[in-house]
């Protein structure tokens, strides 16, 4: 039997430049028909992590170290890179644990009170976690379904995750959409769309709050 692949992936990982640590979703629409690196980006700008397609098979990672301040290379095979369950990055020269891929939920539950007293808390990352899990569930459903889409006739969409909203933005033409995560309103408004398409070259919100803005 063929292995299902999932197609979103979240990374959690430290920036060596500011010390910050932060969570990146990412689909498989990110490498869809692409050969280009894909950049794992943190706030301040820093690039910490390029995945690059090396083939059909293979993903070549290049991850900029907080534990040594060198850079590390890792192979991953594609059923390797889009398996369920968690994968681990160690530094090679220090032998921390510098970061994390998997499904939201493992990346998360790593993510959350540790043994270590050094290691920070990152349970309370998100404002609302059940509604963010919930908002994330459903749109990893729409983008499976092709029902998460752009009027440009894209359907790369990439996707940041912050702790109370989500931001959407087309690969092709860098249209925008914000997803607000933080009440149960918002997790209502986001359910009762079977379908969303981003407007080329615009800008929208999701907010239970003041409704569906567009601009």
């Amino acid at each position: 039997a063929g292995l299902l692949l999932s197609t979103s992936r979240l990374a959690g990982l430290r920036c060596p430049l500011c010390g910050r640590f932060s969570l990146h979703a990412f689909s498989l629409f990110s490498f869809h028909r692409s050969r280009r690196p894909f950049l794992v980006l943190c706030s301040c700008g820093f690039v910490k992590m390029t995945v690059s397609p090396l083939n059909a098979r293979h993903y070549l990672l290049h991850m900029e170290c907080a534990a040594c301040a060198g850079g590390h290379v890792w192979r991953l095979g594609r059923r390797e890179f889009w398996q369920p369950r968690l994968y681990r990055f160690y530094c090679p020269k220090t032998e921390k644990e510098i970061g994390y891929l998997g499904a939201e939920e493992a990346v998360l539950a790593a993510i959350g009170p540790g043994e270590d007293k050094d290691e920070p808390d990152f349970t309370g990352y998100f404002t609302r976690p059940e509604v963010m899990f919930q908002v994330l569930g459903h749109l990893k459903s729409l983008a499976e379904r092709e029902n998460l889409v752009c009027q440009c006739g894209n359907r790369r969409i990439e996707v940041k995750v912050f702790p109370d909203k989500l931001e959407l933005r087309c690969i092709s033409c860098h249209s925008l959409l914000l997803i607000y995560a933080e009440t149960q309103e918002d997790l209502m408004a986001v359910k009762k769309m079977p379908r969303i398409v981003m407007s080329e070259r615009g800008f929208a919100s999701i907010d239970a709050s003041r409704k569906t803005q567009n601009r």
